[in-house]
């Protein structure tokens, strides 16, 4: 099952949208290639209903005054959620919940345990849903809900081999052609 946009694109790829938010989509896409031009560095991800502009790759002295400009420029464009994030900013146009979309996927499937693994702010919302029987990891620093750490994004790899390797010798699940 792929879930896609913090939620919104539930069972694969695709998100219609509708002329008005169409051209706030516009609006918005403006405004961020306006800010990423403060910036030299910065880039702009976008998404089905939304966009998220980055900066990490900027010099460290303009991440925070662009992501500001964008932001403030926001006020013109309405908007479901403005989500600062570790040198991000994601805007959507319409409402989005990783954690409802765990929730969902959790009663469709019937599973008794989630393992689910995120290194950012909007991670936070399925770590809060998460219950005693299942595995939240945050990756890197920061504050988190999450009940267990990885430091690097290169340990999530580790972990997941290992994770499949030890399912596999339980029998909890066959092994696979790649």
């Amino acid at each position: 099952v792929i879930v896609g946009s913090h939620g919104l694109e539930l069972g694969g790829p695709g998100l219609a949208l509708d002329p008005d938010e169409r051209r706030r989509m516009a609006q918005l896409s403006r405004v961020a290639g306006a800010a990423a031009a403060r910036a030299p560095g910065a880039w702009i991800e976008h998404k089905p209903a939304g966009l998220a502009l980055h900066v990490r790759q900027a010099p460290s002295q303009l991440r925070r005054p662009a992501l500001t400009w964008f932001v403030d420029r926001l006020a013109d464009v309405p908007l479901a959620a403005v989500l600062p994030g570790h040198d991000v900013v994601d805007v959507a146009l319409r409402p989005y919940d990783k954690g409802a979309a765990v929730a969902l996927l959790r009663d469709r499937y019937q599973a008794e345990a989630v393992v689910f693994v995120g290194d950012d702010v909007t991670d936070e919302f399925v770590f809060d849903r998460l219950g005693p029987t299942d595995v939240s990891i945050k990756v890197g620093a920061g504050a988190s809900a999450a009940r267990f750490r990885l430091a690097e994004p290169e340990d999530v790899a580790e972990f997941t081999f290992d994770l499949a390797r030890r399912l596999t010798r339980l029998g909890s699940i066959e092994p696979g052609n790649g």
